[in-house]
């Protein structure tokens, strides 16, 4: 059983692509920031392919943040001190929400990890980055959440081309 409160955490473009051959289709610098800025001090979930797609943009491990990487092919134990793997969604987010006095983790992604976690109860709020794009891609953010979640906050960066949204439980 998980233990603490999850966030996700994702930028998504119009039509809900995420992703596209593991990588983020756009670059999003001050948005990258804001999460950064966000995220600090937690503890971030995330899947092999996204840990993998940090790796090749040598950002990998996030710096300030405890590092959960879900996958049962690739073992990051021992390499990075700010980082465990495990093949076990709720073992890793477990042990994700205790590196926060609030108790609260975020879902970083990719595509099946949002998948597994969008329903969780634990799952308490959603904060998307809407790209104002629509470009191809081959991983989608879960569709079905706005019947269960409720926008509370909406910042417009027009002139960067996304918009900040903050979704809570209802």
């Amino acid at each position: 059983m998980v233990e603490g409160k999850l966030v996700l955490i994702a930028a998504v473009a119009e039509n809900g692509v995420i992703g596209l051959n593991g990588e983020m289709p756009w670059r999003l610098k001050k948005e990258l920031k804001m999460f950064r800025e966000f995220t600090m001090g937690h503890g971030v979930v995330m899947g092999r392919n996204t840990a993998q797609s940090l790796e090749r943009a040598r950002a990998f491990p996030l710096d300030g943040r405890y590092n959960v990487v879900i996958s049962t092919s690739e073992d990051y134990n021992g390499v990075w001190d700010n980082v465990m793997s495990t093949g076990s969604l709720s073992f890793g987010l477990e042990h994700a929400g205790r590196h926060h006095p609030d108790g609260i983790a975020h879902v970083i992604g990719g595509g099946q990890i949002y998948a597994a976690t969008i329903n969780m109860s634990e799952t308490i709020g959603l904060r998307l980055t809407r790209v104002h794009q629509s470009p191809q891609g081959d991983t989608y953010f879960p569709q079905d959440y706005e019947g269960r979640f409720r926008l509370v906050g909406s910042e417009p960066y027009l002139d960067l081309g996304y918009t900040i949204e903050t979704w809570e439980k209802i």
